[in-house]
């Protein structure tokens, strides 16, 4: 076995070949009109976590780059749910789950957290905040999308990787 930019090619290749074969990366179409926004201040989460959220759901993805943007965001366009990355320390990151669960516009809208870590007494914390549920990193981006619509009860089925 060589292992050459040739066969790393093509290995690449047929990985991703047989990917599409096992219908990974079908998008799941009975969320059609679902809108998530994403606050990541964090530019590569935040793109990979979005690309991995549209490659594998037809949600309509909104970005935010900060907290404040997030908000202001969050309350022009009124998404169905929001997730936001950070981390606990941050008290940036704190605040946002407090002004949107307390204004007017976003307090009814669900919000999941990604967080560095996920102890018992983090999830208790996060609840207060008003945060639906916690996912920890590193998570797994292919499957985001089914963990998020699970949270949220949006979906029936789910297509498998390993179907």
């Amino acid at each position: 076995m060589t292992v050459g930019p040739f066969s790393l090619s093509f290995t690449a290749v047929t990985l991703v070949d047989r990917l599409h074969e096992k219908r990974f990366f079908q998008k799941v179409s009975h969320s059609t009109g679902k809108t998530l926004l994403l606050i990541d201040p964090e530019d590569d989460l935040r793109e990979v976590t979005q690309t991995g959220l549209e490659l594998t759901t037809n949600w309509k993805i909104f970005t935010a780059p900060s907290y404040t943007e997030g908000l202001r965001l969050a309350i022009a366009q009124k998404p169905d749910a929001i997730l936001v990355n950070g981390s606990m320390i941050d008290l940036e990151y704190s605040a946002i789950f407090n002004q949107l669960d307390s204004h007017p516009v976003t307090e009814n809208i669900p919000i999941i957290a990604i967080s560095d870590r996920v102890r018992l007494g983090d999830k208790v914390q996060f609840a207060q905040l008003g945060v639906m549920d916690v996912i920890a990193k590193p998570f797994d981006s292919a499957n985001l999308g089914q963990q998020i619509a699970t949270f949220l009860q949006w979906n029936a089925s789910y297509p498998s990787p390993y179907d």
